[in-house]
């Protein structure tokens, strides 16, 4: 069975309330944050990963760099504002 993985680029605000939309909404079993500032990126990868223990579903998160995006499909990005673009 293939895991469903969705890559987020920048684990700001926006990025990490799509981590945890998707983590509670039970769409995706791998979530990877990416983002320039590694220390950003991985307190909010620990907040969405500690939020997923009272989830029903197993979803892991954690921080990457680009080799995550193999097996990713691309899909609509969000820009700045928020909108899929």
């Amino acid at each position: 069975m293939n895991k469903r993985k969705v890559v987020i680029i920048g684990a700001g605000h926006v990025g990490s309330h799509c981590a945890m939309a998707l983590a509670f909404g039970g769409v995706c079993e791998e979530i990877v944050l990416l983002d320039t500032d590694l220390e950003k990126a991985r307190a909010n990868a620990m907040d969405v990963a500690d939020a997923c223990l009272f989830t029903p579903g197993s979803c892991t998160v954690h921080v990457g760099n680009y080799c995550y995006f193999r097996g990713s499909a691309p899909q609509a990005r969000p820009n700045a504002a928020g909108h899929a673009g």
